[in-house]
């Protein structure tokens, strides 16, 4: 859809989730979620499933969303991109992150799938 710019509830969202330690567990105040928020990212400790902290911002997280094709698709849609440092994303040279996806004409989406935090994630290694 085209709500990247819209008004809640027709705004297209992302959370993304980051078990820093690797460890497929939510460790309160370790592991982080992020979102946008007001032009910004918020970057929030997590306190268990359903709760975290309030947001706190990082110069050096950068997000950016717009609408259009993509490399991957040539149908117009919604697209975020943001930059995180690694350090942000764990001690080690991999990270585990699960993204929850809000389109305003669907509602969400988990990548993986899983009804738990962390109990599935993508790895990222570099």
């Amino acid at each position: 859809t085209n709500a990247v710019y819209g008004t809640w509830p027709k705004l297209d969202n992302y959370l993304l989730y980051i078990d820093y330690n690797n460890n497929g567990v939510i460790d309160q105040l370790l592991d982080k979620m992020l979102t946008p928020n007001d032009g910004a990212i918020c970057i929030a400790a997590l306190i268990h499933q359903t709760a975290v902290f309030p947001c706190d911002y990082k110069d050096e997280i950068i997000g950016i969303s717009n609408f259009g094709t993509t490399d991957n698709s040539m149908t117009n849609h919604v697209n975020f991109e943001i930059t995180i440092p690694k350090f942000m994303l764990s001690e080690e040279a991999k990270a585990n992150i699960i993204i929850h996806i809000f389109d305003s004409e669907t509602g969400w989406k988990k990548y993986p799938s899983g009804e738990e935090l962390f109990n599935s994630t993508y790895e990222i290694s570099w």
